[in-house]
């Protein structure tokens, strides 16, 4: 009963006071108010929240003497001001409180005329949060504490837990890649409003997807390759595979931007690989899936008779290097490629004293080395998987069963190694892992032990071959016709197909081969001297 009897106590003092200030109130909007003529008008009347200030503003009034504002809040009697100004900043407001803004003019004996009202309710401020991170970067299993401050009880809720965890204090874990938000977040409070701020996380991954790599185009020297782009490579790995150790090796690096390439057509699978460097890791997906691309060869128009495919003049071809037989080494006869340099290799006139001199692809002499027992080195050839280079010591029809092998690295002798044919010109085919032996009008194509898998009867011509080399499935045989006239006729490994001849009117051909690019590198000597050229042609061979 009396916990009843002092509610009803608070209800009469409410009211009485809510009676008495409006009677307060209305008795000072009467004692300022002039009821007589209305003679000023309080135009523009502008009420602003601003934090914990409201700012008040009104149009001039011509005469007055002086503002007269009441401040309404709630209960009580209002606070009243008194101003020249017409503009005021009313300090000290109660957020979320309604409030009543009457504004009079004022005349020379201090009533007042003209009133005006406006009514606001101040809303919440707006919370600002503060945090120690707005982004973090990282890998599975790496993790840092972030901190939030603000008015309210802070919260950390994840965006995405498969992503990133998060506990209550800010510990957050990363768990897979991908992107997501940790939402830190402020409770309301009786002055500011509720607040989230998103900090960005991105998971990198630990390997990329690997991209799917086509075929573009292939005309007859080249092929083009695309591939779909991965958002984080930084570049971009072409791989082939190498048909000798059946393992995909590294032929071309691009960057990021790029996802189309040209290259010499070269027949074998392809794959690409992207590659990223993310906080100073390098992360790699794996290979795509292999295209295989095939040789135009495979697919060129054969001949049963010789046939030109094109002469080649010295307009056609860029020189390389003049290379000069000196002392009892007289005779440029053969040459290798290790990829960035020809290995040439010299006899004497007897084939009894032999010696390597490399140059550079500028045709700058860079290393040399005597090497007795090198026979008439009428054919020589590098095999850049062995590192070995194989030199065959017969001349037409002079057998020897023993040739003898180098290393490339030092051009050191190896010993000796059999062939099974008596042979003038050998090369190595590094698109097919196979060796191509010339003798006579056959050409024989072995294995990478040098067995004899099958025969190649010549139907261009029949002289003497000086040399071969190989490439991309073809046997390019080097015939001297004439003493100042040879060919480079082009037989397809495969079946023996004939596939045309290059007629080069330049002297007596010793070597040739097709370097990693597809350009044609020819060794011509001067008729009449112990000289001759490198050549390289400007165009790629068609095969």
């Amino acid at each position: 009963m009396k916990k009843k009897l002092n509610s009803h106590k608070k209800l009469i003092i409410a009211v009485i006071s809510l009676i008495v200030s409006s009677i307060v109130g209305l008795a000072l909007l009467i004692a300022v108010t002039n009821f007589g003529e209305d003679e000023y008008e309080i135009n523009n009347l502008q009420v602003k929240q601003n934090k914990f200030s409201l700012d008040v503003s009104w149009d001039p009034v011509e005469d007055a003497n002086g503002y007269s504002l009441l401040v309404y809040s709630g209960f009580g009697i209002p606070q009243s001001i008194k101003t020249d100004d017409t503009e005021i900043t009313i300090d000290d407001i109660t957020i979320d409180k309604r409030y009543r803004i009457v504004v009079s003019a004022l005349e020379a004996d201090g009533s007042s005329n003209g009133a005006a009202e406006k009514r606001i309710k101040t809303k919440k401020l707006k919370q600002k949060i503060s945090v120690s991170d707005d982004e973090f970067e990282g890998f599975a299993g790496d993790g840092f504490t972030l901190t939030g401050t603000g008015k309210g009880k802070i919260e950390y809720v994840s965006g995405n837990s498969e992503i990133a965890e998060v506990t209550e204090d800010g510990q957050v874990t990363l768990q897979k890649a991908g992107t997501t938000t940790i939402n830190v977040r402020a409770d309301e409070t009786k002055i500011y409003r509720a607040a989230t701020v998103k900090v960005d996380i991105k998971v990198c991954p630990d390997t990329l997807d690997a991209p799917n790599i086509k075929i573009e185009t292939e005309k007859s020297t080249e092929v083009s390759l695309s591939w779909t782009n991965n958002e984080y490579a930084t570049e971009y790995q072409l791989f082939r595979m190498n048909p000798a150790t059946d393992k995909y090796e590294k032929i071309k690096t691009v960057d990021k931007d790029t996802h189309q390439i040209s290259i010499h057509r070269t027949q074998g699978k392809y794959g690409v690989k992207a590659v990223a460097v993310i906080r100073e890791k390098t992360v790699s997906s794996d290979l795509s899936s292999p295209v295989n691309v095939k040789p135009a060869a495979s697919e060129a128009q054969t001949y049963t008779k010789a046939h030109n495919l094109k002469e080649i003049s010295k307009s056609d071809l860029h020189t390389i290097a003049l290379i000069h037989g000196t002392g009892s080494t007289k005779v440029p006869q053969s040459m290798s490629y290790n990829g960035s340099e020809y290995i040439i290799s010299y006899v004497n006139h007897g084939g009894t004293v032999g010696k390597f001199v490399v140059y550079d692809e500028k045709g700058k002499k860079v290393r040399e080395k005597s090497e007795p027992g090198m026979g008439h080195a009428n054919g020589a050839t590098l095999n850049r998987n062995t590192g070995i280079i194989y030199v065959a010591k017969t001349h037409k029809k002079k057998y020897t069963a023993a040739s003898y092998a180098y290393k490339e690295s030092n051009l050191s002798p190896q010993g000796a190694f059999k062939l099974p044919r008596v042979t003038s010109g050998i090369a190595y085919d590094p698109t097919n892992d196979k060796y191509y032996l010339s003798k006579g009008n056959v050409v024989y194509v072995a294995d990478s032990n040098f067995k004899v898998e099958r025969s190649l009867h010549k139907k261009a011509r029949y002289n003497h071959a000086q040399d071969v080399g190989g490439y991309n499935g073809v046997v390019y045989v080097c015939t001297w016709v004439n003493g100042k006239t040879s060919y480079i006729d082009m037989y397809r490994t495969e079946d023996g197909a004939y596939l045309g001849s290059y007629y080069i009117p330049l002297g007596e051909i010793e070597s040739c081969l097709v370097d990693d690019d597809g350009y044609l590198i020819i060794l011509m000597n001067i008729k009449g001297t112990n000289d001759a050229y490198i050549y390289k042609t400007k165009e790629r061979v068609s095969f």
